[in-house]
């Protein structure tokens, strides 16, 4: 399985204290009877039939709008993998929201992360039309989704953070992180992000990944930055033993907020170890970080 990933605030912040995202008020009323647990669903995107995971933990209060997590896997990965494997599960349960894991495309399964949501057929399409079935079918609440990859996973979510065409309230991931000439149109972003200074799959100063080249980390976070239009430079706390912790202030209408995991590799940050593919730090945990960037915790 391939795995990929990206303040100090005020005084009364502490280190290790991730500030939540302001939170909008509880969704709706909603009729539906949802699933419980974990059951595969369909949408036909471009006339093809694809499926994504739909996990509804027992903690999401009937009758109302609860808040959606699109989970996205890495290269040759799959949703029931992924969703183990980062412990969003879990994190579901405690937190009450639901969690939906689409399946890609090819072999080995992946994502396209430069064909458009207006191209019939494309993987943004089809994860555009996810979301909407969150809402429309499964009491998602629609001011309350967001998105969140590992790998190619994470390329994904950024690439469709550069569209601006989602209804996607904030975005996440771990060890690929990308920012093209596309996203200068989009709105203000917000984003955490996680990256190994040690990854060999998806290099932190950057290069040729199973996805193709992509640029270095930091100046990619520079860029988000300034689309942001954050100030210039972040300021820098220690997280943990080994884990900077980068914040960028002032930014219009959005949160920048990046990891570095000195040593670490290309794994999920407090996730099960890896060790193919390198150190997987357990002083941070990435969900939870994500549960409360999120507003969700």
């Amino acid at each position: 399985m391939l795995l990929l990933s990206a303040c100090s605030g005020d005084d009364a912040r502490r280190a290790g204290e991730p500030a939540p995202t302001t939170e909008p008020a509880a969704g709706g009323a909603c009729e539906t009877q949802l699933p419980r647990g974990l059951t595969e669903q369909v949408v036909t995107v471009g006339g093809e039939i694809r499926s994504f995971v739909l996990m509804v933990p027992e903690s999401v209060e009937p009758g109302r709008q609860v808040p959606v997590v699109h989970l996205l896997h890495g290269r040759g990965s799959d949703p029931i993998v992924t969703l183990d494997y980062t412990g969003f599960v879990d994190a579901a349960e405690r937190h009450g929201f639901i969690v939906v894991a689409p399946t890609g495309q090819g072999r080995p399964t992946g994502w396209d992360i430069e064909t458009p949501v207006t191209t019939p057929g494309s993987d943004a399409e089809f994860l555009s039309a996810v979301v909407d079935t969150a809402v429309t079918q499964f009491c998602g609440d629609p001011a309350r989704q967001f998105m969140t990859g590992l790998s190619n996973g994470s390329a994904m979510s950024m690439a469709l953070a550069c569209s601006g065409q989602l209804p996607i309230r904030a975005y996440a991931g771990v060890g690929a992180l990308v920012y093209t000439s596309t996203c200068s149109s989009a709105p203000p972003t917000s984003i955490v992000y996680f990256h190994g200074t040690e990854d060999q799959v998806v290099p932190f100063e950057g290069g040729e990944t199973p996805i193709g080249p992509l640029p270095a980390v930091e100046p990619t976070l520079r860029q988000w930055a300034a689309h942001d239009r954050c100030r210039s430079r972040p300021a820098e706390t220690s997280f943990a033993d080994g884990i900077t912790l980068l914040s960028w202030t002032a930014c219009a209408d959005a949160r920048l907020e990046a990891y570095v995991i000195e040593g670490g590799g290309h794994t999920w940050p407090g996730g099960t170890p890896v060790p193919a593919l390198g150190s997987t730090s357990t002083d941070v945990d990435a969900t939870e970080v994500m549960v409360e960037f999120f507003g969700l915790g």
